[in-house]
């Protein structure tokens, strides 16, 4: 074996021990093999090494990250963000939220809209207090945190506003 097959195969290595921890991107992986010291040719067999045997897929990662954050309460707006930062491209991402829905509409289950999410959160965050202006706009910014777009927000803040005209301040 001579030194650039032995490359080859400790770019190997080290890709698929950076793997053995959770699902990675390809940009990911790339990223650890430069960092390492690997050149891009290096990297590149390794990359189509690891598509091959499915070690990686963006794809599948996006639609599991989304599961993930949208179970954490993130809106699509941040889903879609912090994807991007991790190196999965625009239609890789909007193809896995299609996915997302169909996979669960397929199972039978219920995906509360956006506007539920947020609506539900928002209620998190005002349980046992009384809904006043202040605790209104906390909710407003907490939601613009969690990565909702401000229809969305504005949504939920107006429910939060009709309770509060309606005297139902305090509930749990």
């Amino acid at each position: 074996m001579d030194d650039k097959e032995k490359r080859f195969e400790r770019a190997k290595e080290t890709a698929l021990n950076f793997l053995t921890h959770s699902m990675r991107t390809e940009e990911q992986v790339r990223k650890r093999l430069g960092d390492k010291g690997f050149v891009s040719e290096e990297a590149d067999y390794v990359i189509a090494f690891l598509k091959e045997f499915g070690y990686i897929d963006d794809f599948e990662y996006a639609v599991s990250y989304i599961e993930y954050a949208a179970g954490k309460g993130h809106g699509a707006r941040r889903i879609k963000d912090e994807m991007r930062r991790r190196g999965i491209d625009r239609n890789t991402i909007e193809d896995a939220f299609y996915e997302h829905e169909n996979r669960a509409s397929e199972f039978g289950s219920k995906v509360a809209s956006e506007e539920e999410r947020a609506f539900a959160e928002a209620l998190r965050i005002v349980s046992g207090k009384e809904i006043d202006d202040k605790i209104i706009a906390k909710t407003g910014r907490r939601l613009k945190t969690l990565g909702y777009e401000s229809g969305v927000i504005y949504s939920a803040v107006g429910k939060l506003m009709k309770m509060k005209g309606n005297g139902d301040d305090d509930f749990e």
